[in-house]
């Protein structure tokens, strides 16, 4: 509920919206990804909403190929590869996507089914920050949805398995 009011309240004139600091946990974790899946579909409508009807766990280290688009137009699309690592029960992502390969870092923890992930990257001025929720769609791929801070609109990234890497 809190990330809703969050939402609520940058509507309001002067306000803004500080939606990765907000905590997620078994209780919420639904709720929230069911939130970013609604406000996706309400502006997208291409993608099959039963994709995510899926309960499996998160099995998600490896090298991934990135397919997704931006928030704004399911035309501004970018592809790009992923490595997941995990240490202790953290994960660690590092992405390398666009036309310029630009670099994206970020740390996550699997909540219920759920692989959320805090991102971050840079260009030569500022640090944009966001959140992706994944879930594993089946044994190579996980997709998901993610908003950015002062992007109030929610993109979509879908990750395919190339390897495992070395574990």
């Amino acid at each position: 509920m809190h990330f809703i009011k969050k939402i609520i309240q940058y509507f309001k004139k002067g306000h803004h919206i500080e939606f990765i600091n907000d905590e997620f946990n078994d209780e919420n974790i639904e709720q929230q990804f069911t939130l970013l899946q609604t406000a996706y579909f309400q502006l997208h409508s291409s993608l099959n909403n039963t994709l995510f009807d899926t309960n499996l766990e998160i099995d998600a280290i490896g090298n991934y190929s990135v397919d997704g688009h931006n928030p704004w137009d399911e035309e501004s699309k970018y592809s790009g590869s992923l490595q997941i690592q995990k240490n202790d029960n953290q994960y660690h992502l590092d992405w390398a996507v666009g036309i310029s390969n630009i670099y994206q870092k970020g740390i996550g923890k699997v909540i219920k089914n759920f692989l959320v992930v805090h991102f971050d990257y840079k260009d030569k001025e500022h640090t944009f920050k966001g959140l992706v929720i994944y879930r594993q769609i089946d044994k190579d791929t996980l997709a998901g949805f993610w908003i950015e801070e002062g992007i109030f609109e929610v993109g979509f990234e879908c990750l395919k398995l190339k390897n495992r890497g070395f574990q």
